[in-house]
């Protein structure tokens, strides 16, 4: 458990209080006495896709997809979590395959299931798609680290990326299951290094 104490404009002090175990941030604020308590919930929406059979290679603007027509990445969470608002502090995604040069991407991120687009297309989003994007997750070359540096299907790899600022949502529900649909774009060439690599991304959520 972490404690952190500041002073606000010399009338109250804020004590921040994050029990790891329980992902629970609380903050109090006090001035003489206990004035109000604020309670802020990290939950984890998480989900992944398999590219195609195959190592062809990606031009900036195309879409890494699913290969079972399903092309997006359906981040849910088992927790009892009814429609929500909150914002995406954390991305952390992995690939079960490792590649000397690994992918530059975009994530964009909706709130409503935008238009599929198939493996290795570029992407075409329509004016009604952009009304449930929430944001765009940039994920660097430079933000992936080997954990095991096995070149292809033996290997993998990870990135995490800290958003500040971080990105407000909504989150809807997909019959009944709390979810975010994820689209992630090349932002610069990329050649897999094997068949069929795993993505699977986690979306850390404070809720408001």
């Amino acid at each position: 458990m972490n404690l952190k104490a500041s002073l606000h404009a010399g009338l109250f002090f804020a004590y921040d209080v994050t029990n790891h175990d329980s992902n629970i941030s609380v903050r109090f604020l006090m001035s003489g006495n206990i004035r109000a308590i604020e309670s802020k919930k990290i939950i984890e929406l998480s989900g992944s896709i398999t590219r195609e059979a195959n190592t062809t290679a990606y031009v900036a603007n195309d879409v890494i997809a699913d290969d079972t027509g399903d092309e997006l990445i359906h981040c849910t969470t088992t927790r009892e979590v009814a429609a929500a608002s909150g914002a995406i502090v954390q991305a952390r995604l992995k690939s079960d395959h490792f590649a000397a040069t690994a992918p530059a991407l975009n994530l964009y991120v909706f709130r409503i299931e935008p238009t599929k687009i198939a493996d290795n297309a570029a992407i075409n989003l329509a004016d009604v798609d952009l009304n449930g994007l929430v944001g765009i997750i940039p994920v660097a070359e430079t933000d992936w680290v080997p954990g095991d540096p096995t070149s292809g299907a033996g290997g993998n790899q990870i990135a995490v990326v800290n958003l500040d600022p971080e990105i407000p949502t909504i989150i809807n529900r997909e019959s009944d299951v709390p979810t975010l649909w994820v689209m992630p774009v090349c932002t610069a060439g990329y050649t897999p290094a094997a068949n069929a690599e795993t993505f699977t991304l986690s979306l850390a959520i404070r809720l408001n």
